[in-house]
């Protein structure tokens, strides 16, 4: 099993005696160096590639998909699974799920691919869903790479819909990675299958914009030491939370974390109000401020595992809670966080052309 370090880290190791404090806290979790002696170990890969072919990827877009099919194939050996599926308004697969054993014969079929008819993008990523499907169960890294300009006009559209469904695969075992093509690239579908699929979103003019892209996914592919990561938050009475990462919510109170690599690390913001009310621990001294549960599942054994850690903090006076240096670990996520949704803010404002 994996040695996964859980903790949290508050901005202030203190809240203010007499006064409702406000605490910022970052939750990670970190995962060790790969074993010694294991660095060209990784899981087999179980992939499928889902081009689109429909009229708005005619050209140099659909083009530079096949090129980047090509080049994924030429990544894998014959430890890996893959399958080629092909979509406009009708769906095909071209290659069934296989043991990657003719990677010539691979490419030609797609260097065969022609440009179509309308989008039916779910409909070509739930075959690329179900071809994985086919060996999730076994010790295989199953993924959807899904190659498109995003615009979906055939079949179900709705972009909630089409994440929710990408989220209920994870469970299954089958993550969603998104390539990008084209000039008018739907980044909201795109951005949105990756992130609850637990997997990338990647944008690209041409083949050359996606190749350190690709190496990316496919060394932390490589790399991943804990999938299907989730986690769920609670605090006692007196304690309100909000976790300010845009990760998907499971429920009310968990969310789907990134997948896990060696000598990584997943994190979540949480802003805390506590309330001066909240009752002190007789024998500590301290206050109960965040409890966090982690579960995950070990790549090494394919079995789930979990991690779990209270945040207790002391209180102390208004002049020495101001005396305590903010950790700056915490403040830099933190400034991440806003960087971020700065950067969504004007996406949406330049998608609505409203600059007011």
């Amino acid at each position: 099993m994996t040695d996964i370090k859980f903790d949290i880290l508050p901005q202030r190791s203190a809240v203010m005696a007499g006064h409702n404090t406000e605490v910022y806290a970052l939750v990670r979790a970190q995962a060790p160096s790969r074993p010694a002696g294991r660095d060209n170990d990784r899981m087999p890969l179980n992939l499928s590639l889902v081009l689109d072919r429909s009229g708005s990827m005619s050209g140099k877009p659909l083009e530079e998909a096949k090129r980047c099919a090509a080049y994924i194939v030429d990544q894998l050996d014959s430890r890996d699974r893959v399958s080629l599926v092909v979509y406009d308004n009708r769906v095909d697969v071209l290659v069934p799920s296989t043991q990657v054993s003719d990677k010539a014969g691979i490419k030609r079929a797609i260097a065969g691919i022609h440009s179509g008819g309308s989008t039916n993008l779910y409909s070509g990523w739930e075959e690329g869903a179900k071809q994985c499907l086919i060996a999730a169960e076994r010790e295989y890294l199953s993924r959807v790479l899904l190659l498109s300009d995003g615009c979906a006009n055939n079949g179900l559209t709705e972009v909630d819909l089409i994440a929710q469904r990408c989220a209920e695969m994870v469970e299954a075992g089958v993550s969603t990675s998104t390539y990008g093509l084209g000039h008018h690239f739907n980044e909201e579908l795109m951005v949105e299958m990756a992130k609850s699929g637990s997997g990338q979103s990647y944008y690209g003019e041409s083949a050359e914009d996606l190749l350190d892209p690709f190496q990316e996914e496919f060394s932390l592919m490589s790399a991943l030491c804990a999938r299907q990561v989730k986690l769920t938050l609670s605090a006692p009475i007196g304690v309100t939370f909000e976790l300010l990462n845009d990760y998907r919510h499971l429920t009310d109170t968990t969310w789907q974390m990134p997948d896990l690599a060696y000598e990584g690390e997943a994190w979540a913001l949480v802003k805390l109000s506590v309330s001066d009310d909240v009752p002190t621990d007789l024998g500590t001294g301290d206050i109960e401020i965040l409890r966090a549960f982690l579960s995950y599942v070990d790549v090494e054994s394919d079995a789930p595992d979990t991690r779990s850690y209270t945040l207790r903090l002391p209180r102390v006076d208004a002049t020495a809670w101001a005396a305590i240096s903010v950790d700056d670990r915490v403040t830099g996520r933190l400034q991440e966080i806003r960087v971020a949704q700065l950067q969504t803010q004007v996406r949406e404002a330049a998608l609505l052309r409203d600059w007011g």
